[in-house]
């Protein structure tokens, strides 16, 4: 990259977000004119035999992780672990058989 060049200045990419909106429900305009992409909020992840976790899905809330887990144990009974993107934590996990 050039010293002291803006190759996205803030004008293009408010252009960008203002013409494609619905494509870019997804992403947010953050103050400076970035543009980021909004989080779902949890991730749903299963360990696997040996006990790494394997992401799964992303969901926006814990109720709707919770049924979700329920779902996928149905077909897949094992450990599932909820993630919280926001704080970094694991929230809730399970063993369902």
């Amino acid at each position: 990259m050039v010293q002291g060049m803006q190759i996205f200045t803030p004008e293009f990419r408010m252009r960008v977000l203002t013409q494609f909106t619905e494509p870019l429900s997804l992403f947010k305009l953050k103050p400076g004119g970035w543009i980021t992409m909004a989080t779902f909020g949890y991730d749903i992840l299963k360990k696997d035999s040996v006990g790494a976790p394997i992401w799964l899905e992303a969901v926006r809330d814990l109720d709707t992780a919770k049924k979700r887990v329920a779902e996928l144990a149905e077909n897949s009974p094992g450990e599932y672990v909820v993630f919280c993107e926001q704080t970094s934590q694991i929230v809730d996990s399970f063993v369902l058989a």
